[in-house]
């Protein structure tokens, strides 16, 4: 026995050293250690050895050979004698400690709310009633598809109470002095089944303008620096403020159906109320205007109020705001006058997955924040004045931004200092920095607007610190870029450093510059908050996170303590995002000082970025972790993250086998119940960890995402789904009918689970072909276990680390490890063994197989063609196009059952190609090196052998499209060949590439025989309109499938079998086929104990002879003769 640094592979962006072979292992660059508790879970890859193990790193022990050398030992005698974990076997429930990451955030989330609690948030019941509602009201329609509701009328009046009163909440701020609410607010609001925006507005003192007067008025600038505008000055701009509110108001109107128009019952009638009146009725008598007398709190005393209103011309409605009196009487009149909004199901179910990131844009007061958010939006949304102070509500305003992705923007008060705010004894003021601070809580990004030609504050600071410890993603907008005299092209980088020197707390902000009042550079903002909302969002990449962590560690180690004692970790998961989080495992936190925390940070966001959104680490003690039962005899399983590498003793594989037929014997795997969950339990992780398959396709093989969705996801949520519905089904056994001669006899098949299966996938679907007969194996109750390619090492680690926490670890086993892993699988006796991958492994698989005569299902590919008929220009194209996505659109041509070659007759071969070479230069465009639409070569090997192929003189000579190689990163050019030798290997082997030989005949009719002459194909693709054509194909070929007009698709069908015959490989599976596969369909009859067949039993006679013969004849008037002795027999026994 010897000591074993325990490390996980680096499944990084840098290449891999591996071989495209079966019998060849793939090796792996080394990363940091974690351990797990899955004894004996998964097979193992040898780990390279090392002379010196990383810094930090726990060392433990494995079963290893006595004769390997030793690979790791405690860098110093210090470790030795401090660190107790060194030399010791733990084993660490992983489930376990992932719940604890999430408890963690939690607390921590927490404490941080009670840290930055806001000033109005005291009054608990009625923040509790605000949850409530919020969640019985479920936002369905979206804001600009419900009517709205303005309230308007003088100031002071009680609409900003009646606001919130409709909508709920303390939205927008009451105050009992008037003009508090200038721009407009909008809410939702919900009253019986009808949902509708009510809108508030500022007070109207005069309306006696017009409204394109007003709107003519008030076209003034808020900046300088612009030639021919002059700065309003704090006068004209004080003066013109009541005009400002009253173009809202009248903003407001225009866009709504109904209008409540309110008064003040305690005031009584007053000029104001009667030119609004006549103001209303000259310009909006198309509207539905209700009349509401507020501050009305006694219904008697009501009447007598609202009498004097009645000269207004309209019905008056007595309410009070505050106590809700008459409230409800007046929803009941708004609704009646309102269309009810519907959302059909497709919108409804869209709406669901749709988030709408929000967007609130802070800062000190006067810096612009109103001027952007009205230039993004491209109307006056809020006021815009030189006064400080101007925007008091925030002002939430849905905006799409020019790629069609949907916003929130919130504007906000401008923020003081709270010395400040508190000397000036101003409530609003004090309530708009609340609502302000509220704003940034709810937002997902906050833009923070500072101006050019102003000095950094430490109010900046503070706001800033606030953005951070939110955990909100954050831009820097520096306004009113066009204020700075002599810029050149060095001022930015000049100012940018002065902005990071100052606010230090937002170093990875992104920072924009912008000139609201023009226009300039505004859209960057949108750009910049989207970018910032996607890295809030992501999680990181298991490969990422190992190459960060294991590079911060051979680095920098932790620093020791004065007695020598040095931090260790254990594990480390990203357990939330919005901000992202992660949390360590470490034996002692404060073994991890400050600085060291830092660095950890930094490396993080050198590495792998998260611009513009902060992070989180969270450090963690986690109590020693109990030894593993037997260690060192039982196998023992790395983790790092996402990333699972395994050292697994293969002595231990045949009572783990055991352990896993025991399982099956106690029959919990028949039941309908457990086969439901586990099929639901592989669809959620297909749903949860999207990203994560999506990030493993493409460090393996560069897959998009959108041919890894539809080649992969898609189609494995689609089967998994198919299954669910069809299961019970499909368990449930079908009577056979029995010969009535049978009397009182029954039959019936049943389908029952073969036992433990063995499920070996290959590199090019690494999702697809290891999950879909896994969904058949689940399905017919079986436990089983899977080893997926070496050859895919990032997605492999996703199937053997993410996977197995959705399903039952009793049954189900993804093991990883090279071929000798392979080797020893195969050693095993199972009861059914699927394999997919290459012909000459398929036959070591079968021969392997023999040995316990254990049944195999082989799915091998091999040369699949494409008969192309002479067609029409239009189906021509359709049918090329086709033919082109399944060769180089469907993991760039390695597939089995892609096109391997087209076969055409000679007089279209040189229309074919010319159109062939547009099509693709539509698909791949000029430079298709440089598109996001093709994926990569395997690997090097796998490089080496299609360029061998190619660089055969005959046929490099015969190619007539693409041909270029980029070795470095295993590209090849979609290439055409048109007749090149049929003794080629190109002709003779499966090309498994992005090289598409074109075969010219002089008659489409002898494709039949040139098909023939071959080995039978996994599928054959034919593209004609000629039926007796088709009936020949379908009658004189041979192979696993044919699909006339189309390539491919017959993989996504799960009501068809999928599977090869001949070369290409034997069984089926897909849909019920892949049911069937790991089903036995067993036999069984009952017999009465009332009749009997009494002449199959001895003595033998003449007589029972012919008994039996009108038996099987089923001539049931002979045996009656016979029975009657009328008929005697013509034998002679």
């Amino acid at each position: 026995m010897s000591t074993v640094t325990a490390t996980a592979a680096l499944f990084a962006a840098k290449p891999f050293s591996i071989s495209a072979s079966f019998p060849s292992l793939c090796k792996f660059t080394i990363s940091h250690t974690f351990l797990s508790s899955a004894k004996a879970s998964f097979f193992p890859l040898q780990p390279p050895r090392s002379s010196s193990p990383l810094p930090g790193l726990i060392t433990c022990k494995s079963s290893i050979d006595d004769d390997q050398e030793e690979i790791a030992e405690p860098d110093t005698e210090l470790d030795q004698e401090f660190d107790e974990s060194d030399g010791e076997d733990y084993e660490f429930d992983v489930d376990e400690l992932e719940q604890e990451a999430k408890v963690a955030v939690r607390e921590y989330s927490s404490s941080l709310s009670r840290e930055l609690i806001i000033d109005d948030e005291a009054d608990t019941r009625k923040e509790s009633r605000k949850q409530r509602r919020k969640k019985l009201t479920v936002k369905e329609i979206p804001d600009h598809l419900l009517s709205k509701v303005a309230i308007v009328g003088r100031p002071n009046v009680g609409k900003s109470a009646l606001f919130n009163r409709l909508v709920g909440e303390n939205k927008a701020i009451v105050v009992d002095e008037p003009g508090v609410t200038r721009d407009r607010l909008y809410g939702r609001s919900f009253w019986g089944d009808h949902e509708f925006m009510v809108v508030d507005t500022g007070g109207v003192i005069t309306v006696s303008k017009s409204k394109n007067e007003v709107m003519e008025e008030l076209a003034i600038t808020t900046t300088i620096g612009m030639e021919g505008i002059p700065l309003a000055s704090r006068e004209a701009a004080v003066a013109r403020m009541p005009s400002m509110i009253e173009r809202q108001a009248t903003a407001a109107v225009e866009e709504s159906s109904t209008i409540i128009f309110l008064v003040d019952g305690q005031a009584g009638l007053t000029a104001a109320d009667v030119e609004i009146a006549d103001w209303l009725r000259k310009h909006y008598s198309h509207k539905f205007v209700i009349l509401a007398v507020n501050k009305c709190e006694s219904p008697k005393k009501g009447i007598m109020q609202v009498s004097d209103f009645w000269t207004l011309g309209f019905s008056p409605l007595p309410i009070s705001a505050l106590s809700g009196t008459g409230t409800g009487e007046l929803l009941d009149l708004v609704c009646s006058g309102l269309a009810k909004a519907e959302v059909s199901e497709d919108l409804h179910e869209e709406l669901e997955e749709d988030y709408i990131p929000a967007i609130s844009i802070v800062g000190r007061p006067n810096v612009g924040k109103s001027s952007i958010l009205n230039a993004l939006v491209g109307e006056d949304r809020t006021i815009v004045s030189p006064i400080s102070g101007t925007t008091r509500d925030a002002i939430d305003t849905e905006f799409t931004g020019p790629d069609g992705q949907k916003f929130r923007l919130i504007d906000t008060a401008g923020i003081r200092k709270r010395a400040a705010v508190a000397s000036s004894g101003s409530t609003t003021e004090a309530l708009s920095v609340n609502r302000a601070f509220r704003a940034i809580r709810r937002s997902d990004v906050v833009a923070l607007v500072i101006e050019a030609m102003a000095c950094i504050t430490e109010q900046d600071f503070k706001i800033a610190e606030r953005i951070e410890k939110e955990g909100k993603g954050c831009l820097i907008v520096v306004n009113k870029w066009d204020t700075i005299p002599n810029k050149n092209q060095q001022s930015a980088v000049y100012y940018e450093q002065d902005v990071r020197e100052k606010l230090r707390i937002l170093q990875w902000a992104p920072i924009v510059y912008a000139t609201a009042i023009s226009g300039h550079s505004v859209d960057r903002v949108i750009v910049a908050a989207s970018e910032v909302e996607k890295e809030r969002s992501r999680r990181l990449s298991t490969a990422t996170l190992n190459q960060v962590v294991q590079e911060a560690l051979a680095f920098k180690s932790p620093p020791r303590t004065r007695g020598g004692k040095r931090g260790r970790i254990y594990y480390c998961t990203q357990a939330a995002i919005r901000p992202p989080t992660f949390v360590f495992f470490v034996n002692e936190a404060n073994l991890f000082p400050e600085t060291y925390r830092r660095y950890m940070e930094k490396q993080l966001r050198k590495d792998a970025g998260f611009p513009g959104t902060p992070i989180r680490l969270l450090w963690r003690n986690r109590r020693k972790m109990g030894k593993m039962d037997g260690a060192g005899d039982s196998g023992l399983c790395i983790f790092f993250h996402n990333i699972v590498m395994t050292r697994y003793d293969v002595k231990t594989l045949g009572s783990d086998l055991e352990d896993m037929r025991d399982y099956f014997r106690s029959g919990k795997t028949k039941d309908w119940e457990w086969r439901n969950a586990q099929l639901k339990g592989l669809l959620s992780f297909l749903k949860q960890n999207e990203a994560q398959i999506f990030q493993a396709l493409k460090d393996d093989l560069g897959k998009p995402q959108v041919e890894a969705y539809r080649d992969e996801i898609g189609t494995l949520v689609k089967s998994v789904r198919f299954a669910v519905k069809g299961l019970k089904g499909w368990m449930s056994s079908n009577g056979a009918k029995m010969p009535k001669v049978a009397l009182l006899t029954s039959g019936e098949v049943v389908p029952e689970p073969l036992g433990l299966v063995l499920i070996i996938s290959s590199w090019n679907f690494p999702f697809g072909v290891s999950l879909e007969p896994l969904i058949g194996a689940i399905a017919a109750g079986n436990t089983m276990v899977l080893k997926p390619s070496e050859l895919a090492p990032a997605c492999a680690s996703v199937l053997a680390n993410v996977l197995p926490t959705y399903l039952d670890k009793k049954a189900v086993r993804i093991i990883q490890g090279g071929p000798e892993v392979g080797e020893k699988l195969l050693q095993q006796k199972w009861d059914k063994i699927f394999f997919t991958g290459s012909v000459r492994v398929g036959k070591l698989v079968m021969a392997a197989a023999v040995e316990h005569l254990t049944p195999v299902a082989l799915e091998l590919g091999g040369k699949c063609p494409a008969v192309l008929d002479s067609l029409a220009p239009w189906p021509m194209k359709v049918a090329i196009n086709r033919i082109l996505v399944s060769k180089f659109g469907t993991c760039g041509g390695q597939a089995c059952i892609a096109v391997d070659y087209v076969l055409v007759e000679k007089r279209l071969a040189s229309s074919l190609v010319e159109l062939m070479k547009v099509l693709v230069k539509d698909m791949f465009g000029e430079k298709p090196r440089e598109s996001n639409s093709l994926t990569r070569i395997i690997s090097k090997q796998h490089f080496s052998r299609l360029k061998s192929l190619l660089n055969d003189p005959e046929v490099k000579a015969s190619v007539v499209h693409g041909g270029s190689m980029d070795e470095e990163h295993l590209y090849i050019e979609p290439t055409i060949i048109v007749d090149p030798p049929l003794n080629s290997q190109i002709m003779t082997e499966e090309v498994f590439g992005p090289l598409l030989p074109i075969i010219t005949l002089e008659k489409i009719e002898d494709s039949i025989n040139f098909i023939n002459a071959r080995p039978k194909p996994l599928a054959l693709y034919a593209f004609t309109k000629n039926q007796s054509f088709s009936k020949r194909i379908l009658s004189e070929t041979s192979s696993g499938s044919v699909v006339f007009n189309d390539a491919n698709i017959q993989y996504c069908a799960d009501t068809l079998p999928f599977g090869g015959v001949g070369e290409s490989g034997m069984g089926s599976y897909h849909g019920k086929y892949s049911f069937d596969t790991f089903s036995h369909y067993k036999a069984i009859l009952r017999r009465s104990y009332l009749t009997d067949f009494w002449y199959r039993f001895p003595p033998w006679n003449y007589r029972k002879l012919l008994l039996f013969e009108a038996t099987y004849h089923f001539d049931y008037i002979t045996l009656l003769l016979v029975i009657l002795g009328l008929k005697r027999s013509r034998y002679r026994c």
